[in-house]
């Protein structure tokens, strides 16, 4: 086992990301990302403790863990907050066009391909012109 301090600067997930070979289209909601951590690094596992995230300079603090079972990429964990603009992160995200004269399946293989079990609450959020208080997501683990 390997802890230390992790402390983490990117303009851009979907870029960090790709550097490590993965091309996840949910992290292309996210901008820059800064982050530090109290880190544990086990066999096919890295924790991450006082978590504190800061995702386009908006904060959020709590814990998560990524862990590979079997060469599968799983992802969970919690994290709250003060604010969040959705209304960004939505506006990034590469939503496929659907023609409703198409009557093909939806392939949405490469949304649901990662295991993500994460749960976010802030005070407030924006989206687009709504504001919400008290506001939290969960994104169950597939």
């Amino acid at each position: 086992m390997i802890s230390g301090l992790l402390a983490l600067s990117t303009p851009s997930v979907p870029q960090l990301l790709g550097w490590f070979g993965e091309d996840s289209r949910l992290a292309a909601a996210l901008g820059a990302l800064t982050l530090s951590a109290d880190m544990q690094l086990k066999p096919h596992e890295a924790s991450f403790n006082n978590v504190v995230a800061s995702l386009d300079g908006e904060r959020l603090d709590g814990v998560l863990k990524l862990s590979d079972n079997a060469g599968r990429f799983a992802l969970s964990g919690t994290l709250a907050g003060a604010a969040l603009d959705l209304g960004r992160l939505i506006d990034r995200l590469p939503v496929p066009k659907v023609d409703a004269a198409d009557p093909s399946p939806l392939d949405l293989e490469a949304w649901t391909a990662r295991e993500i079990d994460l749960r976010v609450s802030v005070d407030a959020a924006r989206l687009k012109g709504a504001r919400l208080t008290d506001v939290a997501t969960w994104s169950p683990a597939r």
